[in-house]
């Protein structure tokens, strides 16, 4: 239960919907992935593994069929996540990025920190993508005011949809304590 009376996953979404976020798809304890306008926020608290990235596409799949001019995305990587994905779960990431990089008009990896962590997880997030073989790098960002320096130009030249830096920045806050109130 939350401090709100709520059972954790209730309050998660509750807050999140108050905020004009909606829940997309979730694994207990790995991660929780938002959507609002046409981006989409997940943010994980544990390393990935192959069956919550099935269930991630999943969620792909439909945010293909409901928006195929496009959506940007942000993975925020809470700290002190235990390890790294194994090397099937990194096969399997990069394949679903390479399926839904038309999809993808931008992708931000907000890995906040510094030391060996950080260090590890930016050098996986690379070798995924050179492993994924797109055109769709991501942008590792140290915090939120980075991605929201980057992502709006971006996003709406290849979506053609305009949202704000201070929205967005509110966005990734209320997706990121929506999604830890829900592992607290």
């Amino acid at each position: 239960m939350s401090r709100s009376g709520l059972p954790r996953a209730d309050q998660a979404t509750a807050t999140a919907s108050v905020l004009g976020l909606t829940l997309a798809s979730a694994v207990d304890r790995v991660y929780t992935s938002y959507v609002w306008k046409n981006v989409v926020i997940v943010v994980w608290f544990d390393a990935a593994t192959v069956e919550s990235i099935l269930v991630f596409e999943r969620s792909c799949q439909e945010r293909a069929q409901k928006h195929p001019q496009g959506m940007s995305s942000v993975h925020i990587m809470v700290p002190g996540g235990k390890s790294l994905p194994t090397a099937e779960a990194r096969a399997e990431l990069s394949r679903v990025m390479r399926e839904y990089a038309q999809y993808s008009a931008a992708t931000a990896v907000v890995i906040p920190g510094t030391g060996f962590w950080a260090s590890a997880l930016r050098g996986m997030i690379t070798a995924v993508s050179m492993l994924a073989r797109t055109s769709a790098n991501p942008r590792i960002c140290g915090d939120f005011a980075a991605v929201a320096a980057w992502l709006p130009e971006v996003h709406e030249q290849r979506t053609g949809v305009r949202i704000s830096a201070n929205e967005l920045v509110s966005a990734l806050q209320s997706a990121e304590r929506s999604g830890l109130a829900a592992v607290a």
